[in-house]
């Protein structure tokens, strides 16, 4: 049996503009790169285990839905404009 992550993600307020809301300053500890290196290492790590099943990246575009205002909206792989972060990118080139 394998285990599922349905939501997996890390927050980052670079490029989104303006600051975390007060309780979520934790947005501020990564930049849009090491956010995409940590997705990346992530699926890497759970392929290698052979313990992991299907992995669910939280979340593409609440930013373009909702706004880069909301707190969600800093997992995003989307900037609020619609144009890819860079860890939108760097999963698109990995190996699946």
């Amino acid at each position: 049996m394998k285990v599922w992550a349905t939501q997996y993600a890390w927050a980052t307020a670079d490029g989104m503009g303006g600051v975390p809301n007060p309780g979520h300053e934790y947005a501020n500890t990564k930049t849009e790169s090491s956010q995409a290196d940590s997705l990346v290492k992530a699926l890497q790590i759970a392929k290698q285990s052979g313990c992991m099943g299907v992995m669910f990246v939280w979340n593409l575009d609440f930013s373009v839905e909702v706004g880069a205002w909301w707190e969600g909206s800093k997992f995003s792989l989307l900037r609020a404009d619609g144009t890819p972060r860079p860890a939108y990118s760097a999963l698109a080139r990995m190996p699946k």
